[in-house]
């Protein structure tokens, strides 16, 4: 009995000495290892803020996804924008690049297979009939509009430099002649508004078809 009471009075003993010496430990290096480690946790926090206060700061800045003319502006300056009333949709401003536009115009079904991609255009705006200007014909859409019995074309416009927004201007009506593949074979021509590349679909173009004979 008293060697088992000896026992646990020394195990007590010995694990009181241990964390008194752990104290002192504590005490000698502990504060200065805290106080670095705090130190340590602060400066993240000041980074994590100064990561936020970036982003906030970047966000006020809006650039835009090309290079080109402002067409519209939906804000001015000192406006406040919440896209979230406007459901995501609402935007600052209209961007088109002039350098590259395009017409749309619609070829009847029954005239379709004289139209083909890669084939040469010229485009004259109807505002300005004696400037002419080299197309080609970039994309035949591959559905119909039903409604006119037609099919959507669109013309790439070649803008010399210097020109842009000058003469041919987005929603512009344009007269397209199209050239056919035989050498010896007459021009067709087709009257449609022009449209920037950087633009949404312009509004219906005319539904005059195309015709054998000169351009008008």
């Amino acid at each position: 009995q008293e060697v088992e009471t000896a026992e646990s009075q020394y195990q007590a003993l010995r694990q009181r000495v241990e964390r008194l010496t752990a104290t002192s430990q504590l005490m000698v290096d502990g504060p200065r290892r805290e106080r670095k480690r705090g130190a340590e946790a602060q400066v993240r926090q000041i980074e994590a803020e100064l990561r936020r206060a970036k982003w906030r700061l970047d966000n006020c800045i809006i650039t835009s996804p090309i290079s080109g003319i402002i067409l519209k502006k939906n804000a001015e300056l000192g406006n406040l924008v919440n896209p979230i009333a406007f459901n995501g949709s609402f935007s600052l401003c209209d961007v088109a690049d002039l350098s590259k536009l395009e017409v749309e115009l619609t070829i009847q079904e029954r005239d379709i297979s004289k139209v083909f991609k890669g084939q040469v255009c010229k485009v004259r705006a109807e505002a300005f009939p004696k400037r002419t200007y080299d197309g080609v014909v970039s994309r035949l859409m591959p559905i119909a509009d039903r409604a006119k019995g037609a099919i959507p074309v669109r013309v790439r416009l070649s803008v010399p430099a210097g020109e842009e927004g000058t003469f041919l201007k987005p929603e512009m009506g344009a007269i397209v002649t199209f050239y056919n593949a035989t050498a010896n074979a007459e021009p067709a021509s087709q009257s449609a508004p022009p449209r920037s590349s950087s633009l949404p679909s312009s509004s219906s173009p005319s539904t005059e078809t195309v015709r054998d004979g000169p351009p008008r």
